[in-house]
C-alpha cells in the first residue's frame, strides 16, 4: 500500500471533511395560492406544521400569491 504525502492526506480530509458538511439537510417549499377560479391570493397565510414536532411556521402570499418557507430541517 503506498503512502499519502502530508499534503495529499490533507486535500483527501478537505474533501471528506466538505462532503460531510454538504449532507447537511436543508429544504425549501414554495407554492402559490390561488382561489376556485384561478386567481391568486396576495396577503394569505400560509402555516407549515412539523407533524413529528409541532413547530409551526407562518408566511404571507405576496402580491403575486407566491408563499415560501426556506432552509427547512428536522424543527
Amino acid at each position: 500500500m503506498r503512502n499519502l504525502r502530508p499534503v495529499g492526506a490533507s486535500a483527501l480530509l478537505l474533501v471528506l471533511a466538505c462532503g460531510l458538511g454538504w449532507a447537511q439537510f436543508n429544504s425549501n417549499l414554495q407554492g402559490i395560492v390561488q382561489d376556485s377560479s384561478g386567481g391568486v391570493v396576495p396577503g394569505a397565510s400560509v402555516k407549515l406544521r412539523n407533524v413529528a414536532t409541532n413547530v409551526v411556521d407562518e408566511a404571507k402570499t405576496n402580491t403575486d400569491g407566491y408563499y415560501r418557507f426556506t432552509l427547512l430541517s428536522g424543527r
